[in-house]
Formats: C-alpha cells, sequence, structure tokens
C-alpha cells in the first residue's frame, strides 16, 4: 500500500519535472510576446530524432550528440521566429495558426524519415540501477532527471532576475512599447525568448527520452497539451 502511494508520487514529480522545463519555455514566450507557440512540443520530438540520428553517426561521442541536438532545436526556435511569427506577430490568430502549421510539418517530415516504428535511445547518461526506498524501487536515471530539472529552473530564475538580458525579458513582459522607448530591441527579445523556449524543450528531451522512448512523430502533441494544461493551471 505505501509503495503504491510512493509510485504515484514518484511518478508525479518526475513527470512535473519534464513538463515544467516544457511550460516554462511556453509561458515564458506567452508572457512576454503574447505567443501561443504549438512547436513547442514538436521541438521535443524533433529533438530526439535528432539525437537517434546523430548517436548512429557519431558513435561513441554521445556529449557532443546532445550539444549538436540542444544547438540544433535551438536554432531552430529563433528561426521560426524570424520566418514565421515575426511578421504575424501583430495577429494572435496568425500565430496559433503558422506554429501549428509548424508543428504539423515538422512531424510529417519525421513521419516520411522514420515512419511511426517506437525507437529507443542509447542511454547516454551512465547512471543506472534502482533506489530503493520502503520496497519501492525508483529508476535512479529518473532521479538524476529531477534533481537536474530543479536546478535548471532555478538557473533560469536567477537568470530572468539577475542578469541584464533576464531583466530585459521582463520589462518587454510587463510593457513592451515602454521598454521599446528605453532602448530595448523588443524584436530581438523575443527572439531570444523563442529560442530559450526551444532550448528547454529540448533539455527536457535530452533527459527524459533516453529512460523512457521515441513514441513516433505524433509524440510532441501529447507533450504539448500537458504543459498548456501545466501553464493554465
Amino acid at each position: 500500500m505505501f509503495s503504491d502511494i510512493l509510485n504515484f508520487l514518484f511518478n508525479g514529480t518526475l513527470n512535473g519535472a519534464v513538463l515544467s522545463l516544457i511550460a516554462l519555455g511556453y509561458s515564458l514566450t506567452y508572457g512576454v510576446g503574447h505567443i501561443m507557440d504549438l512547436a513547442n512540443g514538436a521541438y521535443v520530438m524533433v529533438t530526439g530524432y535528432l539525437l537517434l540520428w546523430f548517436l548512429k553517426f557519431i558513435p561513441g561521442l554521445e556529449i557532443v550528440s546532445v550539444i549538436i541536438a540542444i544547438i540544433t532545436v535551438t536554432i531552430i526556435g529563433g528561426l521560426s521566429y524570424l520566418l514565421l511569427i515575426k511578421p504575424l506577430q501583430h495577429t494572435q490568430v496568425g500565430v496559433v495558426l503558422i506554429t501549428f502549421a509548424l508543428a504539423f510539418f515538422i512531424e510529417q517530415f519525421v513521419l516520411i524519415a522514420y515512419g511511426t516504428t517506437t525507437y529507443s535511445i542509447k542511454n547516454y547518461i551512465a547512471i543506472g540501477g534502482f533506489t530503493e526506498v520502503f520496497e519501492f524501487k525508483m529508476i535512479n536515471q529518473f532521479i538524476f532527471l529531477i534533481i537536474v530539472s530543479i536546478i535548471v529552473v532555478s538557473l533560469f530564475a536567477l537568470f530572468i532576475n539577475k542578469s541584464k538580458l533576464g531583466k530585459s525579458i521582463r520589462a518587454v513582459s510587463q510593457d513592451r512599447e515602454a521598454a521599446t522607448l528605453m532602448g530595448i530591441n523588443s524584436n530581438r527579445i523575443l527572439l531570444y525568448t523563442l529560442m530559450i523556449s526551444a532550448y528547454l524543450a529540448s533539455i527536457a528531451a535530452v533527459l527524459y527520452l533516453p529512460a523512457a522512448a521515441i513514441s513516433g512523430p505524433s509524440m510532441g502533441w501529447g507533450f504539448l497539451t500537458n504543459s498548456f494544461a501545466v501553464v493554465i493551471l
């Protein structure tokens, strides 16, 4: 009975740790630029497939593959703003439609390349085994994920509150017009915001997917809806 309670608490904490990273980026883009980025879940999915590809063609250099995948997805987030969102940022409906189209395009592209097969990523995080508490076994890698998520969220809070860029992001979120009059380039801030959001989604993917699995190109929608629920609640 007690082990069932621990199982419930641990799985809830694990899911919360993953979704908190994705939801943090989602809430950042909406809070700063009122941008409802529906491609946020697709960034998690595409990170997984990029890892799958890089680990295949760069064997033995797992950390390099992880770094390249994160950088690639971060750049995709920035390009999505420059090429798609920026021209339509004054109409929320347009932004919703274009980001949905981007997510759908990424999904279909991956579907053509990999199909609907479930893939497992090579576990590059050298943390194996279990930790047993009251007859309940917790996967050590999931414990590591929770700890890293807490660290990332804490560092992000420090970044937003203490750094010059973080203060500029807060200024634009509070009053974009006033921030522009004070010399802050709001378009550049929104670009950085989209890149940070994609970066956080890719971090969630590289931590979670090696211990889970890539269930298919449509997996991004599940992450999107769950993170959206986290933001709303």
